[in-house]
């Protein structure tokens, strides 16, 4: 068709020359100026398979015109025919007249279809381009990572950071990045983001205080695990994963960050069990080995071999709550709640002034169907008076209290949870499904949008997409 389109036309503006018999050798200016008017035309007006079709007759006529194929593979995907844009694209980076935008977009639609291997390779040539837009650092820095390859997204983020210096995401991520390697050097980009009014600020502070303990320890290994654990809970566990790496490297026998390297590794889907192996080699009665092993257990959908861990620091720590409630939470996913009932309220008999136990009981309850009047808002209701403004239990408050069908004070909580951190994955989420819970389904979108673009809490995040998928019409 798209041949048969180019022919027509070339035989309309070619059929006065050959009226007189005279057809030239090449496109006289008539021909090219009436044939780009024609293809803006149809650009302007959003005739984008015309638009192309045009341009490519053009390309027919002035071939020199390279920079051309590039307008093609925009057009292309404006039109809907993404493979036809690749081929494109791919004309104009033979032709060496694709820019850094063009290769950025033709590497994503390579993603996209499965061509990792021939995608990968551009998006690495990106990393010392200086000609990328503002917003297509962070992409670019975030595909590198997704792939594996951190070498090449921390050159990613020191271009942007010195292509856009005045830009605290550039100088947070280039700070992030090199933690492991250089926590001195990222302790003072910290300092300046921790300083500013952004987001990225807490998370900065957080690390600020972490790493500056790491520091001044003189224990390398143990620097750079407390370095790793900072990481792990900001979510941030590829580079968690590099951290722990840079410990073992440092002391090869020390048995808690090779465990803590193996969880890292779990929790991006990776195969964790030879650094488990080789942490369990070392010291199979660490407190952190057994824990992992426990959750290795619980990830492997097999909760009943995770409880033995379980027990043994229990019994180990008497003292600490934490360890009933991850055995009530494993018995949860063994499918025993009246024994996990049990050990919640044990955790609270325990630790009768930490809401973090009152919290966990409260949210068994109201998930598990325990009547809220004896259970779940009691144990909410201690929670508050303990922490009355604690981000974890206003969400808590508010979940309970819908689950309990009061949605008025359940709003209530989940609002003044997000005024406390606007980002909170489990507030968003939350909210939306109250908001969804009484047919406020646009209200529901803007938070489930915020909560499935967030990459802190990815099972949130896909929770999030589910529930647009199902109020999306």
């Amino acid at each position: 068709m798209k041949i048969l389109f180019q022919k027509v036309y070339l035989l309309i503006i070619l059929l006065p020359i050959l009226a007189i018999g005279f057809i030239p050798l090449a496109p006289t200016p008539t021909i090219l100026s009436s044939t780009w008017q024609a293809a803006r035309l149809a650009e302007a007006r959003g005739k984008y398979t015309e638009a192309v079709e045009l341009y490519r007759i053009l390309l027919d006529l002035q071939p020199e015109k390279v920079e051309l194929w590039e307008k093609v593979g925009d057009l292309e995907i404006e039109a809907g025919q993404n493979e036809d844009a690749i081929l494109a694209y791919q004309s104009a980076l033979q032709k060496e007249s694709l820019s850094a935008g063009g290769i950025f977009t033709l590497a994503g639609l390579l993603q996209a279809s499965g061509s990792n291997d021939q995608s990968l390779p551009l998006f690495q040539s990106l990393t010392e381009s200086a000609d990328l837009t503002e917003e297509k650092y962070p992409q670019l820095v975030d595909i590198l990572r997704q792939e594996g390859d951190l070498a090449s997204a921390e050159k990613a983020a020191e271009k942007w950071f010195k292509i856009f210096p005045e830009d605290l995401q550039a100088q947070f991520t280039v700070a992030l990045l090199h933690l492991p390697d250089d926590p001195l050097a990222s302790l003072e980009n910290l300092l300046v983001v921790a300083k500013g009014d952004t987001p990225l600020s807490s998370s900065a502070k957080t690390l600020v205080d972490t790493v500056s303990t790491a520091v001044e320890n003189e224990n390398l290994a143990y620097s750079r695990v407390i370095i790793g654990q900072a990481l792990a809970g900001l979510g941030e566990w590829d580079i968690a994963e590099k951290a722990f790496e840079v410990a073992v490297q440092f002391s090869d026998n020390y048995a808690e960050a090779w465990a803590l390297l193996s969880d890292a590794q779990q929790h991006q889907g990776k195969d964790g069990s030879s650094a488990l192996a080789r942490a369990v080699s070392l010291n199979p009665d660490s407190d952190i080995v057994l824990a992992v092993q426990a959750l290795t257990w619980r990830r492997a959908g097999q909760p009943r071999k995770a409880l033995p861990y379980y027990q043994i620091l229990a019994n180990s720590d008497p003292g600490n709550p934490n360890w009933l409630m991850e055995i009530g939470a494993t018995l949860v996913e063994a499918g025993d709640l009246i024994e996990a009932l049990r050990y919640y309220q044990k955790a609270t008999q325990l630790a009768p002034n930490n809401p973090a136990a009152w919290r966990a009981l409260a949210q068994f309850s109201a998930a598990n169907g325990y009547d809220p009047e004896d259970f779940a808002l009691p144990a909410v209701d201690r929670a508050l008076a303990l922490d009355p403004e604690g981000l974890e239990t206003l969400t808590t408050a508010g979940y309970v209290y819908l689950i309990a069908g009061n949605l008025i004070m359940g709003e209530q909580f989940l609002q003044q949870a997000l005024l406390v951190d606007a980002d909170y994955p489990p507030a968003l989420l939350t909210i939306a499904q109250l908001y969804i819970k009484k047919n406020l389904f646009s209200q529901a979108r803007l938070y489930l949008d915020k909560a499935a673009a967030q990459s802190e809490n990815p099972a949130i995040a896909e929770q999030a997409v589910r529930l647009l998928d199902r109020i999306t019409p």
